[in-house]
């Protein structure tokens, strides 16, 4: 299926199942689509806690679901799913790894053998959003390519001019805001950029548009954008707009595959506890919905559900009568199961989500005249935000982009 029939599909699939991955049922006691897939929502309610833990990573592997569960899960599964770049494996040199964590180091590798076709056949690469320059050092290196690296940091500046230098690799650093600036590129480039950020992305995009370059970019953070909601660039994306708000932006990245089992207690103690305080709040004030409050810290989540009531109490100016901390825990408990078990239905929708955010951009750029391709380059388990976009500019005349600003 191409990009743009997928896109489709995956819109009216959004559209049609809208409250389910919509609603958040952290602060719905109920959720109004349980009216009309009733099945479901009696499955959901009633899972056993074991099942819970089992599957709530991997919902789309529950048992014994209802046939409208599984049809819907099925049809998901289907249209999230992007193969895999081609790639071919390069032998690294031994300046590629200084100074990378290993994790990070495998994902710059597996980036960058499947960034091989747009940098081959141009005059050099934009490092975007570049950090210290690993990505930059490691492509310039294999393709001695000359690098341009753009970095809002002037102390990563430094450090990654050491560290090229060192490796013998040409990069040119330049300090800049790239929200900001619009920098006008040498002709004949590849920008690259692995894990851009909102906005940054569409900066990037918006630059190899005007400068008719190359581009193989991954986003990341879609919630981090200066507007309210998600603007889409596409004109396909323009008419199918799920008018996405930064709670819904964050959906994709609130998964928890590379999170470690500490990181996975840590966060279920946490709804737990939030969730038993707000029971005490409800009791106690006659407020009907949840009250939600800054993130805390760490420590306060790894102590007692008492010491977490007292400073929240303390830090927000709060004063509740005495209570049985045992009951106001125990309801948090319940709370929390009831919420993971209804969130199990929304958990896949995470990814169909980032799939069609990244779809409209790679359509944005096939408006403008580019040959786009958007796949993974490599497993989730070594980073959830694995999609690459893939683009070249065609013989068709381009136009001035759609900028949002």
């Amino acid at each position: 299926m191409n990009i743009t029939d997928k896109f489709v599909h995956i819109s009216q699939f959004l559209q049609k199942h809208h409250a389910i991955w919509s609603e958040n049922p952290f602060y719905n006691k109920t959720l109004s689509w349980e009216s009309s897939l009733p099945s479901i929502s009696t499955y959901l309610r009633k899972l056993p806690p074991e099942f819970i833990e089992q599957f709530e990573l991997d919902p789309l592997n529950l048992p014994n679901k209802p046939p409208r569960l599984e049809r819907i899960f099925s049809t998901l599964q289907k249209l999230a799913w992007l193969d895999s770049h081609p790639h071919t494996e390069t032998p690294f040199h031994p300046f590629d790894k200084k100074k990378i964590k290993q994790r990070k180091f495998q994902q710059i590798h597996a980036f960058a053998t499947r960034a091989s076709k747009q940098v081959t056949p141009t005059h050099g690469i934009v490092d975007w959003c570049s950090g210290k320059g690993h990505l930059g050092r490691m492509l310039g290196k294999w393709y001695s390519k000359s690098v341009t690296a753009f970095e809002l940091q002037q102390k990563l500046c430094l450090q990654g001019q050491r560290l090229a230098n060192a490796a013998g690799v040409q990069i040119h650093f330049q300090q800049a805001d790239l929200l900001v600036e619009k920098p006008t590129l040498p002709k004949n480039q590849c920008v690259v950029g692995l894990h851009a950020c909102g906005d940054l992305t569409d900066k990037a995009i918006e630059t190899v548009i005007l400068n008719e370059a190359s581009l193989a970019i991954s986003p990341c953070c879609y919630h981090s954008i200066k507007t309210t909601e998600y603007l889409p660039k596409s004109n396909l994306g323009q008419k199918w707009n799920l008018h996405l708000d930064k709670k819904q932006l964050r959906l994709p990245s609130a998964f928890e595959v590379v999170a470690t089992e500490k990181q996975k207690q840590e966060r279920r103690q946490e709804i737990v506890y939030r969730l038993g305080f707000d029971w005490l709040l409800q009791k106690h004030t006659g407020t009907k919905e949840y009250t939600s409050f800054p993130p805390v810290q760490t420590k306060l989540i790894s102590g007692s559900f008492v010491n977490f009531c007292t400073a929240m109490m303390k830090r927000h100016n709060i004063t509740l009568p005495s209570f049985d901390p045992d009951t106001a825990q125990k309801e948090g408990h319940q709370k929390a199961q009831l919420f993971r078990s209804l969130s199990m239905i929304r958990t896949p929708f995470r990814r169909l989500i980032e799939v069609w955010l990244v779809l409209d951009k790679a359509l944005w750029l096939k408006d403008n005249g580019w040959e786009c391709q958007v796949a993974t380059f490599c497993q989730q388990s070594l980073t959830p935000r694995n999609i690459l976009i893939v683009a070249t500019p065609s013989k068709m005349p381009h136009k001035i982009p759609i900028c949002n600003d």
